[in-house]
């Protein structure tokens, strides 16, 4: 049976690295949700200006669209997806779908964010994003790790909750690379 995750949380939460070592280990595609953004939320958000509904229901209809046409085989796509009605939004294009949530305090996100570099959110957009999230509760199929963890181990507790037929997996889950 596939499997459709997509990896949540404000920026600098590890979305990428996360999304991209779990869809190698379920060998399924990784879909960035950075680049799903209509060109205006981009510019809106380099500018430093955060986004409201308005502005994101065009990036959640995207990702949305990419896990239908994923459904069948399954696909893993990052996301901030910082609201419990966003998540309900893609909810209706996969009603399976399963949420990943790496927990970090902010101290640790803000260190993060400021050595990134090239990128359109810069730490400033921290606060805004953190000002409107909504931690998912337990009903909502929700995975939730350790964001100290490294990159590996998340995906072994990941694939570990999923309680996923890790035969389909294309890597050793002992081994050092995932």
């Amino acid at each position: 049976m596939a499997v459709s995750v997509v990896v949540i949380g404000v920026c600098g939460s590890g979305k990428s690295t996360l999304g991209k070592g779990l869809a190698r280990a379920l060998r399924l595609n990784f879909v960035e949700g950075d680049d799903l953004h209509p060109q205006s939320n981009l510019e809106k958000m380099s500018s430093g200006q955060p986004l409201n509904d308005e502005d994101r229901f065009g990036f959640l209809s995207n990702v949305g669209f990419v896990l239908s046409e994923h459904k069948k085989a399954g696909v893993v796509v990052s996301c901030s997806a910082l609201k419990k009605k966003y998540r309900n939004l893609l909810r209706l294009h996969d009603e399976s779908v399963v949420f990943v949530l790496a927990e970090l305090e902010e101290s640790v996100l803000r260190e993060r964010l400021m050595r990134r570099k090239g990128h359109f959110m810069s730490e400033k957009m921290l606060d805004s994003q953190l000002e409107i999230f909504e931690r998912p509760t337990e009903d909502e199929s929700v995975i939730f790790v350790d964001g100290h963890l490294g990159p590996d181990d998340q995906v072994r507790d990941i694939l570990a909750k999923l309680a996923y037929d890790r035969s389909r997996c294309n890597a050793d889950l002992n081994g050092p690379e995932i």
